[in-house]
């Protein structure tokens, strides 16, 4: 996770211009840091596995870490919504095309089937060394 935490940093810093985690945290610490930051940060694979949560993205989609890594993103949003579900899909396809969404608002369920309302969110798209899509991630 320390390896995801700093790839997550550096993506973003190469979308956005701005660094994830405010302030001057060391590598060593940068996993500590992004997982007990006080915005939501979470990330899914190519094949659109969630591979990352911290304790914010954990606690609005009441989950436990073992239970939340390994979901289908798409189970982040109403599946019976087949709005909500195209919505979801047409931005990550924007941001997979852009590169980079910013103030991105939507609704989103937990695991309890709560509705919750994501602001101001940011969406990228994480690349490897070769510019091939690796995922994408989201910090509101």
């Amino acid at each position: 996770m320390v390896f995801h935490a700093l790839d997550l940093g550096l993506s973003y810093k190469k979308a956005t211009g701005t660094k994830l985690v405010e302030g001057n945290v060391m590598v060593h610490d940068a996993a500590r840091a992004l997982f007990r930051a006080p915005f939501a940060c979470a990330s899914h694979d190519g094949n659109d596995v969630f591979n990352y949560g911290n304790q914010a993205a954990l606690e609005l989609w009441e989950m436990e870490w073992d239970a939340f890594v390994g979901m289908s993103s798409k189970k982040s949003a109403d599946e019976a919504d087949e709005a909500t579900q195209a919505e979801r899909r047409a931005l990550l396809d924007r941001a997979a095309s852009d590169g980079v969404i910013m103030n991105y608002s939507g609704v989103r369920v937990s695991s309890r089937g709560a509705k919750f309302r994501i602001e101001d969110a940011t969406v990228w798209t994480m690349k490897d060394g070769d510019g091939n899509k690796t995922g994408q991630a989201v910090r509101f």
